[in-house]
């Protein structure tokens, strides 16, 4: 199990900073993709990409992962709904998979911390 908990963290982390730097490099598909879907400005599409580049790297340190894994999965959601908005049915369905992913990564970060405060 322990090994699974990890392999999920480090999905997501690698997930958060690909994600991120395609958006902060302002990669055209990227920068199409959400000027058309939603509008966003050149600058709010990077800053999101810091947004996700930053969760990213949160979820590396045990400190900062319950931190990290729920800005990267609300940021990882907002995604999801740009690709269902888009029409992408079946991509929306596969993008969701890293949205669980997230809210597992969360839900176990805050058992152990309940856990760690009840053994004190």
């Amino acid at each position: 199990m322990e090994k699974l908990k990890t392999l999920n963290w480090v999905l997501l982390a690698l997930l958060g900073v690909a994600a991120g730097v395609a958006k902060m490099m302002q990669i055209p598909q990227e920068m199409a993709f959400f000027q058309d879907a939603l509008g966003f400005s050149a600058d709010l599409i990077v800053a999101f990409g810091a947004l996700q580049f930053l969760s990213g790297l949160m979820m590396v340190f045990k400190k900062t992962r319950l931190a990290g894994s729920l800005i990267l999965g609300l940021t990882l959601f907002l995604s999801c709904i740009v690709i269902f908005m888009s029409g992408n049915i079946v991509f929306g369905f596969v993008s969701a998979i890293p949205v669980i992913m997230a809210d597992i990564a969360a839900w176990i970060e805050f058992k152990e911390m309940q856990t760690a405060k009840q053994t004190q």
